[in-house]
């Protein structure tokens, strides 16, 4: 099951308006997020016979196993990332992928 519900436009070596710094996406296969949390995603889905980027947000837990009551039985000890669909049911995604999710909006005080 894909859900495609966040998307959003990919902007390659978007700024950080807090520190300049250039950030881009991270791929799976190099490297995992530290810790667990919400991220955000790149998911290859076949949408009318094409394969196409998707950018969505999903959950990282580095024991899958520990998520929602033990809602991944066969998944003790592996890490990975996972969605919650609008009908309540958690599944794990398999993303190309993935970004820190940006430090939330504080007003300054002035």
């Amino acid at each position: 099951m894909v859900e495609c519900g966040g998307l959003f436009p990919h902007r390659k070596g978007e700024k950080n308006m807090k520190t300049e710094k250039i950030t881009d996406w991270i791929s799976v296969e190099k490297e995992l997020p530290k810790e667990d949390g919400e991220v955000r995603i790149t998911l290859e889905v076949k949408l009318s016979g094409e394969i196409r980027t998707c950018f969505d947000f999903a959950y990282f837990s580095k024991d899958l196993y520990e998520v929602d009551d033990h809602e991944f039985q066969d998944k003790k000890g592996i890490s990975g990332f996972y969605k919650h669909s609008w009908n309540g049911e958690v599944y794990v995604v398999n993303p190309t992928s993935w970004q820190p999710l940006p430090e939330k909006y504080k007003e300054r005080i002035k």
